[in-house]
């Protein structure tokens, strides 16, 4: 690779690694402290369980709102259904019609 003048050579080193500590070692069991109140920075465990009862409730009304709009859905296709029978029977009828100017 060739530079131009205007270009700096590279350098040998063009990243610096920093080796980051090891807080465990591997074969060391993990030791997972719990504390008995919730601490500032921790959720509260009635506040989460506020919180799933809403998010429950929520899937209710959403799967309730789906059976309605499924529902919606099947009266839709019944009209559909009647109107297309409609518009055939419309269709054979003016099919009988003699054309104007024609004699019948």
């Amino acid at each position: 690779m060739t530079n131009t003048p205007d270009q700096a050579p590279p350098s040998a080193q063009s990243a610096i690694i920093i080796a980051f500590p090891r807080r465990f070692q591997r074969d060391a069991p993990m030791k997972v402290d719990r504390p008995s109140a919730p601490s500032p920075g921790l959720p509260d465990p009635d506040r989460l369980s506020r919180a799933m009862a809403a998010l429950l409730a929520a899937q209710q009304e959403q799967k309730a709102a789906l059976a309605r709009w499924r529902a919606a859905i099947e009266d839709l296709r019944g009209g559909v259904r009647t109107l297309e029978t409609s518009l055939q029977d419309c269709s054979k009828a003016l099919k009988t019609i003699p054309p104007s100017g024609r004699p019948g």
